[in-house]
């Protein structure tokens, strides 16, 4: 471990508050903290020893308490309580953290006499969907050394310091809005290219169809053609000159009339393609937006 890291030991009952652990874990070594919480089985003897080894060589010990956390800690051999006992001997900083509400006075009824020191240190209420508000205050109001009494109590914060907080947490707040508006905007981008490109293909499947039915055509006209007289190629009727020109002339009509619809559709995929092309462009400006806030995040 190194030195100019601060150490802290998470505690917990994995049957109840492993997701809200497994949360403040992955979030503190982000922020310059070495952190130890056992996600393994701790039934084995051989486990209990390096956790109170873990929990003397640091200074903060981060409590989780939700409902059920505490109610087996009557037993002395209940290896969470044993624990905070430890912690407690040692004079180790605790940092309970309540979640869904709880307060000391609900938890009463299981703190056991050594545990009834709990109550002298500050908790911090936990709130999922305020996570980061949660963890920037647990970062700049308990895990700072500078700012514990020798009793464990927290100093009361200065002015300058209550208002540089209240000030990064604004700016995160913005980042956070803002990051909701760039996904949103992304997500409207990407529908959009989806439905362009839906309608290019509509185009595409058309003109194969046209181009198809085009070939038929230079077909039907190539065979007129070379009819003087006799029984139409066609149909096999009765044709006379008249009638194989007028035939011709409704045939190439309509061969015309085909060959602008598959120009018209031409156009518009090469229009659809080059506002596809710049929806993307602008998709990949968003996108690295998004990357570079996430960062600071």
């Amino acid at each position: 471990m190194s030195a100019s890291l601060t150490r802290v030991f998470i505690s917990y009952r994995r049957a109840v508050s492993e997701v809200t652990a497994r949360l403040i874990e992955s979030h503190l070594p982000k922020h310059v903290y070495d952190v130890f919480y056992d996600i393994d089985s701790i039934d084995g003897g051989q486990f209990k020893p390096i956790l109170f080894n873990e929990i003397a060589a640091r200074q903060f010990f981060i409590l989780i308490v939700d409902k059920g956390t505490l109610e087996r800690c009557s037993d002395p051999e209940d290896i969470l309580r044993r624990e905070i006992e430890y912690a407690l001997e040692l004079n180790k900083t605790v940092i309970p953290v309540l979640v869904n509400n709880l307060s000391f006075g609900d938890l009463e009824p299981y703190l056991p006499d050594k545990l009834q020191e709990l109550k002298r240190w500050q908790a911090i209420p936990f709130v999922n969907y305020y996570f980061h508000a949660f963890m920037l205050k647990l970062r700049e109001r308990y895990l700072r050394e500078e700012d514990m009494e020798p009793s464990g109590a927290l100093k009361s914060p200065s002015e300058d310091a209550l208002l540089k907080l209240a000030e990064e947490e604004s700016a995160r707040n913005q980042k956070i809005v803002l990051r909701a508006v760039l996904t949103e905007d992304i997500k409207a981008l990407n529908d959009s290219v989806a439905s362009l490109k839906e309608s290019r293909a509509s185009y595409r499947a058309l003109n194969e169809a046209i181009k198809t039915e085009m070939h038929a055509i230079k077909k039907r006209l190539e065979d007129l053609r070379v009819v003087d007289k006799g029984a139409c190629p066609l149909c096999a009727n009765a044709l006379d000159e008249e009638q194989r020109v007028n035939l011709l002339g409704m045939i190439e009509s309509d061969g015309k009339a085909r060959g602008d619809v598959w120009r018209a559709n031409k156009m518009q995929m090469e229009s659809l393609e080059q506002e596809i092309m710049e929806k993307m462009r602008r998709l990949e400006e968003l996108e690295a937006d998004l990357y570079a806030l996430n960062k600071l995040l």
